[in-house]
């Protein structure tokens, strides 16, 4: 992510600038490389100087066949940056100014949804302070896109809905380790990438390898051990704390944890909501009151932020070989 002093004023209290390391940016894109072939890739808050998406990107460029790599970023209002381009052959710069309410570079501004329009596949770490307009922008531009944010986004109510509605997941890994712009590194531990490019995971999901039911992974169902799937005090739902306890044999609503969605699949399970602590509506029906309380409660005692789901396939329990 490029240094953007334009924003640095509004977001310094946060903390929002920090740059990707070349290595994360590896591990997550290299997944995807026969997705870029022909594309064009827009890096819309990257310097060139700086970051390590322009750089994977330039050193990989005819290994992934993309046929285009556009880079811009924010600079102070009273400055003017450039768009720079990377056709295989060499670079090239269009110079770029504000539009009067953004400043140049800025990804909101004129100039950059044009670039925006052009591109086929938007890949960058965007300010988190910015996530919502940011994921909005690319949605209402109908973009591909592999961007790093914030795990908590998920149950934004700009987010969720297009987390349900299978426009968008997350990619494979984490990353924990970002440079600052004094140097330093600081270290995260609920960052994760939003793609809504194809993702092995979301095919195999939970309980499928290659396409196929995989009995050894069922490990956990209901019948028999009800008393280890307690309801919600005031939620239509069973609690199930970990994932790897999600129970095969179960039909009704389910609350889990978010990481469900890094082994989610569409063809195993139906998202239903989530607790209403996030949005008022947003467990679909599934909130049955508590005193005030939007939270989920088992028992009297309060549990993390859940997703509600439900096993579109559920097998019996007393099946010799689910």
């Amino acid at each position: 992510m490029s240094t953007n002093v334009y924003l640095n004023a509004a977001k310094a209290a946060k903390n929002d600038e920090f740059y990707t390391r070349y290595e994360d940016v590896s591990n997550e894109v290299s997944r995807y490389a026969e997705q870029f072939s022909g594309k064009s890739v827009y890096c819309n808050c990257d310097d060139p100087k700086h970051s390590n998406f322009w750089n994977y990107f330039r050193d990989h460029f005819e290994e992934f066949r993309l046929r285009e790599l556009m880079a811009t970023h924010c600079v102070p209002e009273e400055e003017e940056t450039y768009l720079t381009i990377y056709d295989g052959a060499g670079e090239s710069r269009i110079r770029i100014r504000s539009d009067g309410q953004f400043s140049a570079g800025d990804f909101r501004s004129r100039d950059c949804l044009c670039f925006l329009d052009k591109a086929d596949i938007i890949c960058t770490n965007e300010p988190f302070s910015l996530f919502r307009p940011y994921i909005q922008q690319l949605i209402r531009h109908q973009k591909q896109f592999l961007i790093i944010g914030n795990m908590n986004a998920i149950t934004y109510k700009e987010v969720f809905p297009l987390i349900k509605g299978n426009r968008m997941w997350l990619g494979y890994t984490q990353p924990k380790q970002f440079l600052q712009p004094d140097g330093t590194a600081k270290q995260f531990g609920n960052v994760v990438w939003y793609t809504n490019m194809d993702v092995q995971n979301r095919r195999d999901g939970l309980w499928h390898t290659d396409g196929r039911l995989d009995p050894e992974k069922m490990i956990a169902h209901y019948r028999g051990n009800e008393a280890e799937y307690p309801p919600y005090d005031n939620y239509r739902a069973i609690e199930v704390g970990r994932i790897r306890n999600i129970p095969y044999d179960y039909d009704g609503a389910m609350g889990v944890p978010i990481t469900i969605l890094f082994s989610y699949s569409p063809k195993e399970f139906q998202i239903l909501g989530a607790d209403e602590a996030e949005g008022t509506g947003f467990s679909n029906g599934l909130f049955i009151g508590g005193g005030g309380r939007r939270q989920c409660y088992v028992n009297g005692k309060h549990v993390y932020k859940r997703i509600f789901i439900r096993n579109r396939n559920p097998v019996s329990a007393c099946c010799e070989n689910p």
